[in-house]
């Protein structure tokens, strides 16, 4: 049955192995029979090698393969590395996505699908790791807390990351409080799983280690942006970095409590903040939720972080000089 399925498999145009591909790592998340588990890894695997040797040409973008939609659904496991922007929306979680496949079947068996609902709080600053969460939809927000209760957020991750900071030394509690911005989906997995992975220092070491590096480069550069640039600069930024987690055309949830936790400002300044951005026809806001109408213009009032930031992670994760 499986040497028939892959002929068939093999048959197809490369836009319907493609959705196929992404079928199969579906069912691969919900299934947990081992042999209908067995038969769909081995198809699923045929998938990611017979489209690793035979990429895109530039006269076929993910729209003509008929695959845009793919990034802000929950396909549930990795297929291809993209190596070409109009790839990229074939990715899921682009951390897993850039495993080997031999590597990733010895995590098949742990992960587990989570779902990513509004407002959760997954870990509390100082608490004992037990899961790493790999965002596939979604967003997180890590935030510092302080004695008083105020808190400001210090990083976000979507699909391209992993939450909490990914640790690998001996210290195992999240050195923030990581909370759902954006719902979405994500893949979980025990943390003794991932230590394991990352002390046979094979590809998910490589991988982690270069993660670190963009988050911290993001870290560090919010808290300049926080002290050099204005609150309208922050806001953009902000804006425009859920904007990319976010499945296109839906709202971003946005309550003004939110809005001063991300700003580090009052929350009686956030009205002041978003009605020069509402004038202008950038955004439009109602009822807790805000939609971007226009990016080109949100990105001209932005200070420069939210493009550093950007192209930081996409060349420290790019499969090239994950590969080297």
């Amino acid at each position: 049955m499986v040497d028939v399925a892959k002929s068939d498999f093999l048959r197809l145009p490369r836009s319907g192995r493609v959705l196929t591909s992404n079928l199969l790592s579906r069912f691969l998340a919900l299934i947990r029979l081992p042999d209908a588990r067995r038969i769909l890894l081995d198809l699923w695997g045929t998938a990611v090698d017979t489209l690793r040797q035979t990429p895109l040409s530039s006269s076929h973008s993910a729209n003509q393969a008929g695959v845009s939609h793919i990034s802000s659904s929950s396909l549930g496991l990795p297929r291809a590395a993209p190596t070409r922007p109009e790839v990229a929306a074939w990715t899921s979680n682009q951390l897993l996505n850039r495993l080997p496949p031999v590597h990733y079947r010895r995590f098949l068996t742990s992960l587990a699908p989570y779902e990513l609902r509004l407002k959760k709080v997954l870990y509390e600053t100082g608490a004992k790791i037990e899961h790493y969460y790999f965002p596939i939809s979604g967003c997180l927000s890590a935030l510092n807390t302080m004695a008083d209760e105020r808190a400001i957020e210090v990083g976000i991750t979507g699909s391209e990351g992993v939450a909490p900071f990914p640790l690998l030394g001996n210290r195992l509690t999240s050195p923030n409080k990581i909370i759902v911005r954006v719902p979405g989906q994500a893949l979980r997995i025990p943390v003794a799983v991932f230590q394991e992975e990352v002390r046979r220092e094979g590809p998910l070491l490589q991988i982690i280690v270069q993660y670190q590096a963009a988050f911290l480069r993001q870290i560090s550069q919010s808290v300049a942006c926080n002290s050099l640039h204005t609150v309208q600069q922050r806001c953009c930024r902000w804006l425009l970095s859920m904007l990319d987690k976010t499945p296109p055309g839906e709202p971003m949830p946005l309550t003004h409590e939110l809005f001063a936790i991300m700003l580090g400002v009052r929350r009686s300044s956030v009205t002041e903040v978003l009605n020069p951005l509402q004038k202008r026809g950038l955004v439009t806001y109602h009822r807790g939720k805000i939609t971007v109408v226009d990016r080109a213009g949100l990105e001209a009032l932005c200070c420069e972080c939210y493009q550093t930031v950007r192209t930081e992670y996409l060349r420290l994760l790019s499969p090239d000089l994950l590969a080297s």
